[in-house]
């Protein structure tokens, strides 16, 4: 895991850009460098920890540079004969693009971001790994010339004309928390799009984006569809071992990241026999949790620490803590992010580096994407059936998995693109347009099959566009990396024939899930419903709500919103009402996204 960065035929002076990724890898910072090219590494060092795994790294002409992990790597290098010098991933791309150039990417299994540099065509190529796991921005000038970053800030901040922001983007975190699309906040600043590669010809200035497939081994085949349940089960947990014991390779120690739920437990106990040393979870107060009701995450995770006899490390966190070291942690988002939950795996993060020299953990991040474990996926499974009762206006009070407050909008919504976004807002005012989003989505529910496709839409928008984006820079801003066994091309498409029925059986979600976890988890996790990782949010604002209310109103905030007052007219009223609230119980998500989009603006 590493931070990258390069400039093409760029004017301004790119020489301060290592101090701006320092924080994604302080092991070695390396440059490569000619008269209209400039490449920048920072080195978090996990496999191959010597001085032949810095970078940029060189060899017959070529110069590659990489965020990520290579898993197959050895694999990889034992299938290709060549002349190895070292036993580096930098080496094996290299000898992989010599050989099946842009289409080596296809036989890569992992997270990546790569950078390779072809002296004698004078070529850049950037390449993306197929789930978009490892971020990687670029912006293409008027005058053709080329920058790119693992992080958008770093773009930012080196470049001397400042992008503005783009109101729609905007929007979108003011009323989800996030955007699915690869167009980033920032005014020509795009993500290149996961499974992509990008050519770039120095001498020309030409810029074209490709897509590439995945290799997948037709080995070992799955079980039909109709085979005995026995069959089925055993299957996809080889192949849940297969992914995770892959995600295990290291030359340093591996932690786990537990949230206390099926997924994060069944990652630790199924990893429990590689190199992971400690399991890591946040400790919220008791008596915080019982006045919001919510479920005590760290008691289950206690409960699998016993049944594993591994290493607990809680991270104790209460309200003031949360409010005073939020502009800390926000300064260090690349955009704003509206989940509370960035800043647990940021706190979690901290520790695991600092304090045990932890620089890899394990997620459950991804499993309701591949097991249909969302509480908003069954409700809108049933969307044609409660949007028919909706019509007729019997709308029945049920346990759809959403709240009742919302669930009549979202089965009075005009189409199912219009109740999926609907089901992803907590508190609705109106419906983010971003053009881009909506092709993507529409591309998806025009091939509808049910299960499978709140699945994909789930896994090409929040997984990818939120969850994994908030994980890496989360994570790197401690230099730790985080890995997603889960997220596996390989693991997804073996699964893929999956019947439905091994999704949700009797209305219970992840059932395919819960059969193997009987092997390694207690009951308790198994049975424990599905609940969402969070924060007593309404009640931590409430108890510091005078000195939030004095950073959302004030000046500087204001003034910022101001300017994209014409894109966001529904904002001003709303702010006036929260303005004239004694409490901010009634709008706590807005007003939560409202103070991360001020502490983030003070941080650019």
């Amino acid at each position: 895991m590493c931070g990258i960065a390069g400039f093409a035929h760029i004017q301004y002076d790119t020489s301060e850009v290592h101090q701006y990724q320092r924080h994604r890898g302080e092991d070695h910072q390396g440059s490569f460098n000619t008269e209209h090219l400039s490449l920048y590494h920072q080195r978090l060092a996990i496999i191959e920890l010597g001085v032949a795994g810095n970078q940029p790294f060189e060899k017959d002409g070529y110069v590659v540079m990489f965020n990520g992990e290579i898993y197959n790597y050895p694999t990889l290098r034992h299938q290709l004969k060549a002349h190895w010098y070292t036993s580096t991933e930098s080496e094996v791309i290299i000898e992989y693009f010599k050989r099946y150039r842009t289409d080596c990417f296809s036989f890569f299994e992992g997270m990546f971001a790569i950078v390779i540099y072809e002296k004698s065509t004078q070529k850049l190529y950037l390449a993306r790994d197929t789930q978009g796991i490892k971020p990687l921005y670029y912006q293409y000038f008027e005058d053709k010339s080329l920058a790119f970053a693992s992080e958008m800030r770093t773009l930012y901040r080196i470049c001397p004309q400042k992008p503005t922001l783009r109101s729609n983007i905007l929007e979108a975190f003011l009323l989800r928390g996030w955007s699915a699309s690869d167009a980033t906040i920032f005014e020509g600043i795009e993500a290149l799009p996961a499974g992509s590669c990008l050519s770039y010809a120095m001498a020309e200035k030409t810029l074209k984006i490709t897509t590439y497939r995945p290799y997948i081994p037709t080995v070992p085949q799955p079980p039909p569809a109709n085979a005995k349940a026995s069959s089925i089960i055993e299957y996809v947990e080889k192949e849940l071992l297969y992914s995770i014991n892959k995600h295990c390779l290291s030359d340093v120690p591996i932690g786990t990241l537990l949230s206390g739920g099926i997924d994060s437990s069944l990652v630790a106990a199924m990893a429990s026999q590689a190199k992971t040393r400690h399991h890591f979870c946040l400790a919220l107060p008791k008596e915080d949790l019982a006045r919001a009701k919510m479920p005590d995450d760290y008691a289950y995770a206690k409960i699998l620490n016993q049944h594993l006899g591994a290493s607990l490390v809680a991270t104790p966190l209460n309200s003031k803590e949360f409010i005073e070291m939020l502009p800390l942690c926000v300064a260090q988002f690349d955009e704003p992010n509206g989940d509370p939950a960035a800043v647990a795996t940021w706190l979690i993060s901290k520790k695991a580096k600092q304090e045990y020299a932890i620089r890899v953990l394990l997620s459950g991040l991804g499993a309701d994407e591949l097991f249909f474990g969302y509480r908003r996926q069954k409700a809108l499974l049933y969307y044609p059936l409660g949007h028919w009762l909706a019509k007729i206006g019997l709308l029945p009070w049920v346990a759809w998995g959403i709240n009742n407050k919302s669930i009549e909008q979202v089965f009075n919504a005009p189409t199912l693109l219009d109740a999926l976004k609907m089901a992803w807002q907590k508190e609705f005012f109106k419906l983010p347009e971003i053009p881009e989003e909506n092709r993507m989505l529409n591309l998806i529910l025009e091939q509808y099959q049910g299960i499978k496709t709140l699945n994909e839409v789930e896994w090409q928008s929040f997984l990818r566009h939120n969850t994994l984006k908030t994980a890496d820079f989360t994570s790197m801003a401690n230099g730790l990396e985080i890995r997603v066994p889960y997220v596996d091309t390989i693991l997804k498409k073996r699964l893929s024939f999956l019947p439905d029925n091994y999704y949700i059986r009797q209305g219970i979600q992840k059932y395919i899930l819960r059969r193997i976890a009987e092997k390694y988890l207690p009951e308790a996790i198994i049975q424990r419903p599905k609940v969402g990782f969070g924060f007593p949010l309404s009640l931590w604002l409430q108890h510091h709500w005078s000195s939030i209310k004095a950073e959302i109103f004030s000046p500087f905030f204001l003034f910022h919103i101001a300017q994209h007052s014409k894109a966001l007219p529904w904002l001003a009223p709303l702010l006036q009402t929260i303005k004239q609230q004694n409490t901010p119980t009634k709008y706590p998500f807005l007003i939560y996204r409202c103070l991360v989009f001020h502490y983030w603006l003070r941080s650019l």
